[in-house]
């Protein structure tokens, strides 16, 4: 889950984001494509939460890191 905070600044909205998840070694695993958020998951004025489910599984004995 991706969280976009920005409390200097109110009325600065998410609009759009993309999630790259990296191994431990800071290599690309899997990227998404530019995702429009959607407002209706705000949980506050001055922020947005947006989850994002692989389709596969990792090897636990790995490291990753968003």
């Amino acid at each position: 889950m991706g969280e976009y905070k920005n409390i200097a600044d109110p009325t600065e909205k998410c609009y759009q984001y993309k999630f790259t998840l990296f191994n431990g070694e800071s290599e690309i695993v899997e990227t998404t494509d530019w995702l429009i958020h959607n407002s209706n998951t705000n949980t506050d004025n001055i922020s947005s939460q947006d989850e994002y489910i692989l389709n596969y599984g990792l090897d636990t004995n790995n490291k990753y890191y968003l």
